[in-house]
C-alpha cells in the first residue's frame, strides 16, 4: 500500500472538552508498569496512558521512576486538552511509579485536587499462605 493511502486512512481522534471540568485519574501501579486512565465523573474512559507507551522504553526501563514521571506529565497535558481542571486521584497497587505520579500530580499548577484515594487491596488475614521453602 503506498504511503499516501496510509496517511489518508488514519483516523483522527477528536478531543472532547468536558463541560463540567471535573474528572478522575486512576493510577494503576505495578512492579512492571504504570497505567494512568483519565475518566469522566461517571466513569467513562477518555484516555489511557502507560509508562511504556509515553516514553517508548522497552524491557526493564519502562518500570523506572523516570518513565512513570514522563507518563504523569503526558497525563497532565491531556487533562488540559480535555478541559479538566478539577480531578479526583485514585491510586491502585504498589510500585515505583506510584510515588513518581503522586509527586507530579501534587506539584501540578492549575489543577484542583478534590481528593486522593487509595484502593490498594490489603489482606485482612484470609487464606493461609504457602509453606516457605526450606533453605
Amino acid at each position: 500500500m503506498p504511503k499516501d493511502n496510509l496517511e489518508k486512512s488514519k483516523k483522527i481522534k477528536k478531543i472532547k472538552k468536558i463541560s463540567g471540568g471535573r474528572g478522575c485519574l486512576h493510577v494503576h501501579s505495578s512492579f512492571n508498569n504504570l497505567i494512568i486512565t483519565i475518566t469522566k465523573e461517571n466513569g467513562e474512559k477518555l484516555e489511557q496512558i502507560s509508562s511504556r507507551t509515553a516514553t517508548g522504553y522497552r524491557n526493564a526501563k519502562g518500570a523506572t521512576f523516570v518513565a512513570a514521571e514522563k507518563a504523569a506529565e503526558v497525563a497532565l497535558a491531556r487533562l488540559t486538552e480535555f478541559g479538566i481542571s478539577s480531578v479526583k486521584i485514585i491510586f491502585w497497587g504498589i510500585g515505583v511509579g506510584r510515588d513518581a505520579a503522586y509527586k507530579k500530580f501534587r506539584g501540578a499548577t492549575g489543577l484542583t485536587k478534590e481528593g486522593l484515594f487509595d484502593k490498594t487491596p490489603l489482606a485482612f488475614n484470609g487464606c493461609r499462605p504457602r509453606k516457605a521453602p526450606r533453605k
